[in-house]
This record gives C-alpha cells, sequence and structure tokens, in this order.
C-alpha cells in the first residue's frame, strides 16, 4: 500500500515530490520504466522522455527539493501512488540553492500548506524585503507577482499546497544569504529555511529550451 497519492491532470503538471521514494528517487522507480503514464519530464535545465521502453535524456532522478513538469499521457486523472519517506525530518534540512531569474523549487510539507505571503516573506538581517528576493511565482495553471508599490502579492496563486510545484523568479544580481519562512507562524531569523542565492544566473528558458529533447 502507498505511503502517498499524487494527482495529475491529463496533460502537463507542475508538481514537487519531497518524499525519499522506496527504492530510490530515480525515474524508473518512481514513475516506471516501461511505457509509464507519466513519460515526460522537465527539469530546471534538463528534461526526459520514456521512449516505451527506458528514459533517456539529462534529467535521471527526482530531487525532493526541486519541482518538475510532468506529462500525464492519459486524458484522465491518474493517480500516481508513492511508498517512502518525508525528504526533511526538520525543516532545517531543506537547503536549497537560487539563482538570479527562474528556478523551479518544491514545497517540503507534506502535512501542510502555506499562503503565498507568508511562504515568501523574507528577512534579511532582522528587514523585511517581501518581493525583493522573490517577487514572481507560477504554479500548476497558477500565478503570483508582488506588487512593490501595493506591497502585497496578487494574483490566482494564493495558497500553497502539498506537491506543489514552483517556478519562482529572484531579481537579485548578487549573492544574498538569506532564507524563506516555510513555517505558518510569524517569520523570524531563526527559523527560516537556509537558501543561497548564487551570482549564477539560471533563466526560465533553460527549461523551455529542455524541451526540445522531445
Amino acid at each position: 500500500m502507498a505511503d502517498w497519492s499524487l494527482t495529475m491532470n491529463p496533460g502537463w503538471n507542475l508538481k514537487s515530490i519531497p518524499i525519499n521514494v522506496t527504492g530510490g528517487n530515480t525515474l524508473g522507480n518512481v514513475f516506471g520504466s516501461t511505457s509509464p503514464t507519466i513519460d515526460r519530464i522537465i527539469g530546471e535545465g534538463k528534461a526526459a522522455i520514456n521512449t516505451g521502453s527506458a528514459w533517456v535524456g539529462s534529467l535521471t532522478s527526482i530531487d525532493p527539493e526541486r519541482s518538475y513538469i510532468l506529462y500525464n499521457s492519459n486524458d484522465v486523472d491518474y493517480e500516481l501512488a508513492i511508498s517512502g519517506a518525508h525528504a526533511f525530518s526538520t525543516i532545517t534540512d531543506y537547503s536549497l540553492a537560487i539563482n538570479p531569474g527562474w528556478n523551479t523549487i518544491g514545497f517540503p510539507y507534506l502535512d501542510k500548506s502555506l499562503p503565498t505571503d507568508i511562504a515568501f516573506d523574507v528577512t534579511i538581517s532582522g528587514t523585511t524585503v517581501e518581493g525583493n528576493i522573490i517577487n514572481k511565482i507560477i504554479g500548476d495553471s497558477k500565478a503570483a507577482i508582488y506588487n512593490d508599490v501595493t506591497n502585497v502579492w496578487a494574483g490566482s496563486f494564493d495558497l500553497i499546497k502539498p506537491f506543489d510545484g514552483l517556478m519562482v523568479y529572484s531579481p537579485q544580481a548578487s549573492t544574498v544569504y538569506t532564507g524563506l519562512p516555510w513555517n505558518d507562524s510569524p517569520p523570524t531569523t531563526d527559523s527560516k529555511i537556509k537558501t543561497n542565492f548564487s551570482s549564477s544566473p539560471s533563466y526560465i528558458q533553460n527549461v523551455v529550451d529542455s524541451a526540445n529533447l522531445y
């Protein structure tokens, strides 16, 4: 019996899988090796396709800290059964490099949802800089943008749920060490996930270009 079940709509889905899957996180083990229902996957700067007998491409495994664009080849919803353990026994186990430009990140929780304005309220040295570190978010058929005039998030993506995949945009052009408060209590510096914003750009075009594998 599976520990979790992840619903995939027909066509493309943006999802994260914050699980250490039983048997490993290789594509073959997570989705199946022979004619799997999920047969195309795009990650950040890499991708894979199943030929019917094997996975080919630059993407070979699922990183619990990242999100992926997954293709459900059925014309109906598909339930992906997953067995394994939550990848993050404590939230400080989640440590992710985010570059200037577009990034794919996963949502680490399996037991709660977070409002967007809490999830991306970032503090540096005690000063809130919401919108300056991450100011655009794309989810599965939803999105939000930070308005630096009204200082609020606007859009259809107002609640992040377990297994949601996220594409986030960082306007930072230099290295910044900060964190994301993945919790539903008032943000404090100590409670934030340590996130390293490196100076090497990683744009959404890398993800789109990877689709040319198909």
